[in-house]
C-alpha cells in the first residue's frame, strides 16, 4: 500500500539551466508559497511544491532531487537539506535510492516536446539545523541533466520565497505553532491549502497532502501519527499560534492540475467548536471536522445538449465522491437566479468516475437557459458546479439588426449538421430571398444583402431535417 504525500502548493520556474554548480537564486521564481512549517526536530512533516521546469532539452529524461536551503546556502555547493519525497503519476511514495553528490535519494521526470515539466517535488524535513524553529528555508532543486551518471552537468537552484520554521509549543510567539488537522471528505491524494482570508488570496499560510492508507514516514507528532498518517481522506500540517484571522479558508485542489476543486469558508476562523484564532494547542492538534468544513466531489465535467425534440440533455460526472447524498439540478433563465427542476441519487462515496444524465422536458422555448448542479451531502452540507448555458430549442436565435436596412444577419440554433433552405417573404408571400444553406451543430451565422427589397415587412422562414421556423423582421 502506497502512501500519499501532498503538501504544499508552489509553483515554480527554472529558466535556462545550464552547467550551474552553485546553489543560486537566479531564473528560479516562486509565485506561491506557504508562510510556515514544522521543524525538524523529531517531526518529519512533509512539505511539497508544484514546479514548472522551462527551457530544458525537449523529451529528455532529467534526475533531480529536492531539499530546503537556508540563505547562507546561497551561491554555494550545498543544496539545502531534507529528504526527498518523489511524484508518481498516481501517488507520492518515499523512495530510497542511489545518490547524485551525497546520501540524498533522486528521482527523474521527463520533459515535454517544448521541454517544459510540471509536477510535484516534495521534501521531508529532519533533525539538521536548518529546520531550527526561526530559521526561513528557500525550496531548492537539482537536476543532473545527464539523467544517468552522478554528478555530471549538476544544475542546482534556490526558490526567491521563503518559508518558516516553526515548532509546536503551547505559548504565543513568531516561532511557536500549533498542529491542526482534519477529514474534510477530500479526496485522496490532492492537496488541501490553509488561509488567512476567505478570498484565498495571498500565500496559504500552510498546504498539506490529503492521506490515504499505505507506507508510512517517520512522523513522531502525536495528532499526526495517531489521526492523520495512512488514515484515507485526513490531512494534517502547522499554523502559528500568532493568528490573529485564525484560518477562515479550507481549500482543496487537485493532484493533477492544481486546481481548485472546491472549498469552505468561515469569517471569524471558527469551524463548529473549534476555533483557530491564536491557537495555543502545540502537538495537540485542533481539529476540525468533516461536517463543518466539507470538501466532498471532484466534479470531472458538466455539460447541457439541446435534444431533436427541443429538450435539453444534462450530463455530467464525478471523479469522486464522498458522503454524497443527491444532486439537485437547477435551471434558470438569467444565469444568476436558479430553481430546482429535478434530483439524481449521488453515489454516496466513490473513488471512481460515475457519470450522471437528467433530461430537462420542460424547456421548448427559444431562449438560454442556464443549469447548475447542487450537490448534497448526507447531512445537509451543499455545494455547486460550474454553470453551463444552451439554447434551448432549435430554430432562429436572432435576426439583426431589426428593424434592418441593408444587411441582415440570421443566427441560427441547429442539434445537428444540417443543409437548411432559408426563405424571406413579404406579408403577401412573393419570395424575395431563397437561398440553401449549410448548418453546423449548435450556432450558425447566414448573411443577407436585401438591398434590393422594398421597405416592409418581412417573415424569415428557416426548413431543416423535417422543421420550419419562422421569425417576423421589419426594413425600413
Amino acid at each position: 500500500m502506497k502512501k500519499i504525500i501532498l503538501s504544499l502548493l508552489s509553483a515554480l520556474t527554472l529558466l535556462n539551466v545550464s552547467n550551474a554548480q552553485l546553489l543560486t537564486q537566479s531564473n528560479f521564481t516562486c509565485t506561491i508559497v506557504p508562510k510556515v512549517m514544522s521543524s525538524g526536530t523529531s517531526t518529519r512533516l512533509p512539505v511539497v511544491v508544484r514546479a514548472t521546469l522551462s527551457n530544458l532539452a525537449p523529451n529528455t529524461v532529467y534526475r533531480f532531487y529536492t531539499n530546503l536551503a537556508l540563505a547562507t546556502d546561497f551561491g554555494t555547493t550545498n543544496s539545502g537539506a531534507g529528504n526527498p519525497l518523489f511524484p508518481r503519476t498516481t501517488s507520492f511514495i518515499y523512495t530510497t535510492g542511489a545518490s547524485l553528490a551525497s546520501a540524498n535519494n533522486y528521482d527523474s521526470l521527463t520533459t515535454d516536446a517544448g521541454g517544459n515539466y510540471t509536477g510535484w517535488f516534495a521534501i521531508v524535513n529532519t533533525g539538521n539545523a536548518r529546520f531550527t524553529a526561526g530559521n526561513y528555508v528557500y525550496p531548492s532543486i537539482v537536476l543532473d541533466s545527464a539523467g544517468s551518471k552522478r554528478g555530471i552537468a549538476n544544475s542546482r537552484f534556490v526558490a526567491t520565497d521563503s518559508i518558516q520554521v516553526l515548532t509546536f509549543n503551547t505559548v504565543a510567539g513568531v516561532n511557536n505553532g500549533s498542529g491542526i488537522r482534519g477529514n474534510s471528505s477530500a479526496t485522496d491524494k490532492n492537496i488541501v491549502l490553509l488561509y488567512d482570508n476567505t478570498t484565498g488570496t495571498g500565500r496559504p499560510l500552510a498546504t498539506c497532502f490529503v492521506e490515504n492508507s499505505g507506507v508510512t514516514i517517520a512522523s513522531t507528532v502525536p495528532f499526526y501519527t495517531t489521526n492523520v498518517q495512512a488514515v484515507s481522506g485526513a490531512w494534517g500540517t502547522i499554523i502559528p499560534n500568532t493568528l490573529v484571522n485564525g484560518v477562515k479558508r479550507i481549500e482543496q485542489r487537485s493532484f493533477t492540475t492544481g486546481a481548485i476543486v472546491n472549498a469552505n469558508t468561515s469569517v471569524n476562523g471558527n469551524w463548529g467548536s473549534t476555533n483557530t484564532v491564536n491557537p495555543l494547542t502545540g502537538a495537540t492538534a485542533l481539529t476540525i471536522a468533516s461536517t463543518d468544513a466539507p470538501l466532498p466531489v471532484l466534479w470531472k465535467s458538466f455539460s447541457a445538449t439541446p435534444l431533436a425534440s427541443d429538450n435539453i440533455q444534462l450530463n455530467w460526472s464525478t471523479a469522486s465522491e464522498t458522503n454524497n447524498s443527491h444532486f439537485d439540478i437547477q435551471r434558470s433563465v438569467d444565469g444568476k437566479n436558479f430553481e430546482t427542476i429535478g434530483n439524481i441519487k449521488g453515489a454516496g462515496n466513490s473513488n471512481k468516475t460515475v457519470h450522471y444524465r437528467f433530461a430537462d422536458n420542460d424547456a421548448a422555448t427559444t431562449q438560454t437557459i442556464y443549469y447548475r448542479l447542487k450537490q448534497v451531502d448526507f447531512d445537509g452540507k451543499a455545494n455547486y458546479s460550474t454553470i453551463v448555458s444552451v439554447m434551448s430549442k432549435a430554430g432562429i436565435e436572432s435576426t439583426l439588426p431589426n428593424p434592418f436596412n441593408s444587411d441582415l444577419n440570421i443566427s441560427l440554433n441547429a442539434t445537428t449538421t444540417a443543409s437548411a433552405t432559408v426563405t424571406i417573404m413579404d406579408i403577401i408571400g412573393k419570395t424575395h430571398h431563397t437561398s440553401t444553406e449549410q448548418l453546423q451543430a449548435g450556432s450558425s451565422t447566414i448573411h443577407i444583402n436585401t438591398s434590393e427589397m422594398p421597405d416592409g415587412i418581412y417573415f424569415v422562414r428557416v426548413s431543416y431535417n423535417g422543421e420550419t421556423f419562422t421569425q417576423k423582421i421589419v426594413k425600413k
